[in-house]
């Protein structure tokens, strides 16, 4: 069984965080509202307070079972299996929507004059190489960049 320290959790949500916060969120709120545009921070809060209580009550309710083998227990076959199809489709167009804002951030802030596609292609190929490593590199890779990206922003 994979597990990964709370420490090591905390760093790669501090980075989640960080990237969706600046990067997708405000080009995702901005394409989808025309006025009141501050209510999608409160949607976002509440969401994340359910997200994060839903996790919690996970941990503490099924400490031994992933979400999927929850979900096949409480749905049974059918509506489990439905459940893992769905959570599945919105793991990919979370993770397309967050690369193609990130690409395009990238492109526009940092390196304006290379294609946007081989920016992604390097972005997709990254995350689709350390999910093949597994949850328990990318927290000990956090480990070391976190205190290395402490030392090296403020001098930017």
């Amino acid at each position: 069984m994979v597990q990964i320290s709370r420490y090591q959790v905390v760093l790669i949500l501090i980075w989640t965080i960080l990237g969706t916060g600046i990067v997708t969120m405000p080009g995702t709120i901005a394409q989808f509202t025309v006025q009141d545009s501050w209510a999608a921070g409160v949607g976002l809060c509440i969401g994340g307070f359910l997200c994060a209580t839903i996790a919690a009550m996970h941990v503490r309710f099924f400490p031994d079972k992933s979400l999927i083998q929850v979900a096949m227990q409480a749905f049974g076959w059918i509506g489990g299996e439905m459940f893992a199809i769905w959570y599945v489709i919105y793991g990919v167009v979370t993770l397309a929507t967050v690369g193609r804002e990130l690409s395009a951030f990238v492109v526009i802030s940092v390196l304006p004059n290379t294609p946007e596609f081989f920016i992604s292609t390097v972005a997709f190929a990254v995350a689709a190489y350390l999910t093949y490593q597994g949850i328990e590199v990318v927290g000990r890779v956090n480990q070391f960049i976190v205190p290395l990206a402490a030392i090296v922003a403020p001098l930017f």
